[in-house]
């Protein structure tokens, strides 16, 4: 079962079920580069350095940056002010914020699930959350390595190779051929009906991400062998 927590304010709408040079880094402190540490940057679809300091965090960001309900991503923002449950005041910085098409903001914790489930963690968050100011966020969620696989964060980075450079005649090809399909067929496969072999398979990739494709296996690891069919209509 995931331990994927939501923690909102009594008062708060309902929890929120997740090659140009870059840009800036929203970040409101350095984050340094420690010996053997997994700390680095990726790039939204703007161009704009997110810094990640974990690899877990790399992998919650990745997914998320593909998610299509996710606007942007702020890593490292401001530190909020609370009251702990030992009634000190005292600060807290989350990993990142997630803005979501809907307008959300969700403030997101990424922690290890054997920390995340710790009885004072869960208190000191529950706090946060109570005290959280809404020009900061709506809702704070706690991620950890129970709620993404290896598997997600490499399909993530998949969308984000076929979303760094479109092609629109290879996409208007591509959706002509996949209105033609009945049943199951592979992603390579429509990249050969398009007519543009491996530009049409990114473009397949790319149709998938956007919900106009859906996946036999949604929990493999996506390729050019992946069986897909058109969505059905609702």
């Amino acid at each position: 079962m995931s331990s994927l927590l939501f923690i909102g304010r009594p008062d708060g709408p309902a929890p929120y079920p997740i090659l140009p040079l870059a840009k800036p880094s929203t970040a409101t402190r350095t984050i340094g580069r420690g010996k053997g540490s997994s700390r680095g940057t990726v790039s939204d679809s703007d161009g704009r350095s997110i810094w990640f300091e974990s690899e877990l965090e790399y992998k919650h960001i990745i997914v998320l940056l593909t998610h299509p309900d996710v606007v942007s991503i702020h890593e490292q923002p401001q530190a909020v002010m609370f009251i702990s449950p030992d009634g000190e005041v005292t600060d807290h910085t989350f990993d990142f914020i997630a803005l979501m098409k809907s307008g959300l903001g969700v403030a997101v914790a990424v922690k290890p699930s054997h920390r995340a489930t710790r009885p004072e963690f869960i208190a000191r968050m529950q706090c946060v959350a109570r005290d959280l100011p809404k020009s900061v966020a709506d809702i704070v969620m706690i991620m950890t390595d129970d709620d993404v696989t290896s598997i997600q964060s490499r399909n993530a980075e998949l969308y984000r190779s076929c979303l760094s450079f479109i092609d629109p005649a290879a996409d208007d090809a591509t959706m002509s051929a996949i209105t033609t399909l009945n049943g199951w067929i592979t992603l390579g496969s429509i990249g050969v009906l398009s007519g543009f072999a491996g530009w049409g398979y990114r473009a397949a990739v790319r149709a998938l991400r956007r919900g106009d494709l859906s996946l036999e296996e949604p929990d493999d690891l996506i390729t050019p062998d992946s069986f897909v069919r058109k969505r059905l209509a609702i």
